[in-house]
């Protein structure tokens, strides 16, 4: 259920319990990916950096390819 309570945490914007999470990599990929898009939503900058530096430490950066 951690994508719920990763939404209920963006919506409450509430930077303490995000970083809680962050903090313990409770968040796989997808779920980083649908919270930073979550976080942007409700402009929410905080939570979007906070998320964008974690997927950055945890899973690199995301390849892009421009296929014809």
């Amino acid at each position: 259920h951690i994508e719920e309570i990763v939404d209920e945490v963006v919506r409450l914007r509430s930077i303490p319990r995000l970083q809680l999470l962050l903090d313990h990599r409770l968040l796989p990929r997808d779920t980083v990916e649908s919270a930073v898009a979550a976080a942007s939503e409700h402009d929410f900058a905080e939570g979007v950096s906070l998320l964008m530096d974690y997927r950055l430490t945890h899973f690199g950066r995301a390849q892009r390819r421009f296929v014809l």
